[in-house]
C-alpha cells in the first residue's frame, strides 16, 4: 500500500526494505531462510529460488535491485497471480 500512496514510487519500496532490515524478527528471519535446509521443504523451485535470493539480497543490502524485482513483481501482477487470493479487479 505503501508503493500505491506514493504513485508507484521505488524510493517508497526502498524505505519498507530498510525497515524491514532493522527489525530483528525479520533479520533473524531472512538469515535463516538463506540455508537451505529452511526451505527445502518447499516443493516449488520457484518458490525456493525466490526466497532465498530476496534472503540473499537482503543479507547483503541490495536495496534497489530489491525494488526494481518488487515493483516488477506488483507491475506486472505477478504477485497477485501466485496468491492464494487470485487476481484484483
Amino acid at each position: 500500500m505503501e508503493y500505491v500512496e506514493h504513485n508507484h514510487s521505488i524510493l517508497a519500496i526502498i524505505k519498507l526494505i530498510k525497515m524491514y532490515q532493522t527489525d530483528d524478527l525479520s533479520k533473524e528471519t531472512f538469515v535463516q531462510l538463506k540455508r537451505k535446509t529452511y526451505t527445502g521443504k518447499l516443493s516449488q523451485k520457484l518458490w525456493k529460488i525466490m526466497i532465498q535470493g530476496f534472503s540473499m539480497a537482503m543479507w547483503f543490502h541490495l536495496y534497489w535491485g530489491l525494488a526494481f524485482g518488487i515493483k516488477l513483481l506488483i507491475d506486472l501482477r505477478i504477485d497477485e497471480k501466485l496468491s492464494d487470493t487470485g487476481l484484483r479487479e
